[in-house]
C-alpha cells in the first residue's frame, strides 16, 4: 500500500526518500492520520540507508539502524496520512467497481 500510495499522489508529497521505509515518512503519516493517539512525535528518528537504486537489497534492520526504523519519521505528518489514506481508498474502490462491472472475469492483455 505504501508503494501504491507514492505512485498515486504527486511526486513532491514527501519530502526524504520518496516517502519510503520502515516507520518512515509514509508509515507515520498515516500513522498520524488514522491513529493520533497511538503516536509519539517526539521519539521520531530519520535513518535513511546508503542502499544502491538499481539492487534490491534485503537487510536486517540492525545492519542498518538501532531504532528499528528506516526513513525520515520526522517528516511525517497527519496531512500527508490522509492524502495517503484517500489516495487508496479511491483506488480500491475504482478497481472494485471496474471488476464488478467484468463480473470480476479475467480479461488478457493484448
Amino acid at each position: 500500500w505504501w508503494v501504491a500510495a507514492g505512485n498515486l499522489l504527486p511526486k513532491d508529497t514527501f519530502e526524504v526518500w520518496d516517502g519510503l521505509g520502515h516507520a518512515g515518512e509514509g508509515e507515520t503519516s498515516i500513522a498520524y492520520y488514522l491513529f493520533p493517539d497511538w503516536c509519539e512525535p517526539e521519539y521520531a528518528t530519520c535513518v535513511v540507508p546508503n542502499l544502491p537504486s538499481e539492487v534490491e537489497i534485503k537487510w536486517d534492520f540492525s545492519e542498518l539502524t538501532d531504532t528499528a526504523q528506516t526513513g525520515d519519521a520526522t517528516k511525517g505528518t497527519a496531512e500527508k496520512g490522509k492524502k495517503m489514506n484517500d489516495v487508496i481508498v479511491e483506488h480500491v474502490v475504482k478497481t472494485l467497481k471496474e471488476l464488478d462491472a467484468t463480473d470480476w472475469k479475467y480479461k488478457p492483455v493484448k
